[in-house]
């Protein structure tokens, strides 16, 4: 009390009424707590009966069992609902434990599972929150925008809408040519052992002269590859395309050990080119190409160098001005029109 006593008169009034004040601007950071209300999220929930007497052990595999059998042949049609099944059912219910309408089953929601003990006891397990709760219900919504036409009523794509600017009947349809092209299981050595996780490179285009690559790592497959895609979607650039089928003329690009080289080829010749380089090519609108791997063909340093060589191609018309001339398509002089 002496030390609280001294460190109360070591601040100054003046400064209590200048600084002391409670901030109300939006920005404030929650240092105030309200302790007379139990927030259900922060708080632990009351136990609602009083704990077990002394020298009182848990059941064991065979007596809760045989506990579980008894209670389930003491039930009533009221607490379990048994209409419209058959007696083969019902015994398979109770002998396999099938999904069926537990929730009317008074042995379900509160029991002890103490030896001779009729009394509830607290469970291990914390009961669910449930849906309706006091001071949160409306609180937490999925932000769904009404100009999505309930296409996203659960806010996945509501982030990558805000980055790109496109809408979200856009996103789904690029979603839908996405493809994961690379999955890696990628481990992390630390001092808490091997931490493993799931590693997706994705490829993402419209089919009409732009592409994107995305990279993810996530504990869930599903995850990464979500994530990797929404990003492949994000990261999308035009490639320059000559007559909108190829590329202009022959480019190199290496990554690691990986060489690829990618030339153009005429009407007609088609995707040349291996498994992984064939989708990046049909994403991005491109028909007519030759790619060649003369080096390692590593899938990762693969895909990566074929997307830096597309997006390295020499421009023919900034070559022609930098050597103070213009380019002409001479088929275009000559045939009036352009070879598709």
């Amino acid at each position: 009390m002496a030390a609280l006593e001294a460190g109360e008169a070591a601040i100054d009034p003046k400064d209590l009424t200048i600084q002391g004040r409670i901030r109300r601007d939006p920005y404030r950071p929650p240092y105030l707590d309200d302790f007379s209300r139990i927030l259900p999220i922060v708080d632990k929930q009351p136990r609602p009966h009083p704990p077990p007497e002394e020298k009182v052990k848990f059941m064991s595999e065979e007596e809760h069992a045989s506990d579980l059998e008894k209670l389930i042949e003491d039930l009533t049609p009221k607490d379990v609902n048994f209409e419209g099944l058959t007696e083969e059912q019902i015994e398979t219910v109770l002998n396999e434990k099938v999904d069926f309408d537990m929730a009317q089953a008074k042995y379900f929601e509160e029991h002890s599972t103490l030896v001779d003990n009729d009394k509830p006891s607290n469970s291990a397990l914390a009961p669910s929150l449930g849906k309706n709760l006091r001071g949160v219900t409306g609180l937490y919504k999925p932000p769904v925008d009404p100009e999505d036409q309930g296409l996203d009523n659960e806010g996945e794509f509501q982030d990558l809408k805000k980055k790109s600017g496109l809408s979200v009947k856009d996103i789904k349809a690029l979603h839908y040519h996405t493809k994961a092209l690379v999955i890696r299981l990628v481990t992390n050595q630390t001092r808490l052992g091997k931490v493993q996780r799931q590693w997706v490179l994705a490829i993402a285009g419209n089919g009409n002269g732009r592409i994107g690559m995305g990279e993810s790592k996530s504990v869930e497959i599903s995850v990464a590859t979500a994530k990797a895609k929404q990003l492949a979607i994000l990261n999308m650039q035009p490639i320059p395309r000559y007559e909108n089928r190829t590329i202009f003329g022959s480019v190199k690009a290496k990554v690691g050990a990986t060489i690829v080289h990618l030339e153009s080829r005429p009407p007609g010749f088609g995707l040349r080119a291996s498994h992984r380089l064939f989708e990046i090519f049909r994403l991005a609108g491109i028909h007519d190409i030759a790619a060649k791997m003369p080096r390692g063909r590593n899938p990762m340093n693969s895909v990566k160098a074929c997307m830096q060589a597309l997006m390295n191609q020499p421009d023919p018309n900034e070559i022609a001005i930098g050597r103070g001339k213009k380019l002409v398509d001479v088929r275009k002089v000559y045939y009036g029109g352009e070879v598709l």
